[in-house]
């Protein structure tokens, strides 16, 4: 996967992820220590600050740096999921300290960053997938699926049976 094969609109999304993430403190743990202990502690993973600070420092520094290479969109991406993704009450609330009044800005937050940061790794994995797969395995799949539909058809069984 080349830069060019990167669409103005997933740059833009990363920009958007990024400008998501300037409203957290620095991912920095001499300096923002405090708020990343917290956030480590309120993660359902048990991830540790010093992991959590160490992808978010480096993959937000490239992507910033060069927000049209897809590694680096696609690594934040996947991390931000890691980090953001889930049902998660505690981490909602100090989210929403941080980047507004409380309320649901919390979660409102999460479910940006990860949103945001879905639609800028979907198209990324999908696109290294296809890489690592030859196409001929590919249609494979399908030809192989819609014979499977045909066969239920004929047997006149609805097909989600």
């Amino acid at each position: 996967m080349t830069t060019d094969d990167q669409p103005a609109h997933q740059v833009a999304d990363v920009k958007l992820l990024l400008d998501l993430l300037d409203l957290l403190p620095t991912p920095d743990l001499d300096d923002q220590g405090e708020f990343w202990e917290a956030f480590s502690r309120v993660q359902e993973d048990g991830l540790q600050a010093d992991y959590i600070v160490g992808k978010l420092a480096v993959w937000a520094a490239r992507a910033h740096e060069e927000p049209a290479n897809p590694y680096y969109a696609h690594e934040l991406a996947d991390y931000c999921l890691m980090f953001f993704d889930g049902e998660n009450q505690a981490m909602w609330e100090l989210l929403g300290d941080r980047v507004a009044a409380g309320g649901r800005s919390g979660r409102r937050f999460a479910e940006s960053v990860c949103e945001t940061a879905w639609l800028i790794y979907v198209p990324l994995q999908a696109a290294m997938r296809r890489e690592a797969t030859s196409t001929a395995r590919s249609a494979q799949g399908v030809w192989k699926l819609r014979g499977e539909l045909k066969e239920v058809e004929e047997r006149g069984l609805p097909a989600d049976e």
